[in-house]
């Protein structure tokens, strides 16, 4: 699992690498069905990643104080989600 989910994440640096040298720097890139899964997946990697780091649970969102450094990595799980379900809508209303 581990080894998949390093393959993932390296398959979408290396993506996001390739797109940003064709581009000059912006990475501005239509993605079809199987290129969009290919990241929800990879950001659910990441996600799940923050997740273990930080001891992530309902109960600690609740009981995280705004000055906690955990706070920002909270932030950054609720994009990646946003992001996450942004794609997956594209891709079902691609089928």
């Amino acid at each position: 699992l581990l080894e998949t989910r390093t393959q993932r994440l390296g398959a979408l640096a290396s993506d996001l690498r390739d797109w940003a040298a064709e581009s000059g720097g912006a990475v501005d890139r239509a993605l079809e069905r199987a290129g969009a899964m290919r990241i929800v997946e990879a950001l659910n990697d990441v996600r799940l990643a923050l997740a273990t780091t930080i001891g992530y649970d309902e109960e600690l969102r609740q009981s995280l104080e705004p000055d906690d450094a955990r706070s920002d990595a909270l932030v950054l799980m609720d994009a990646l989600a946003w992001m996450q379900g942004t794609l997956i809508e594209f891709v079902e209303g691609e089928s």
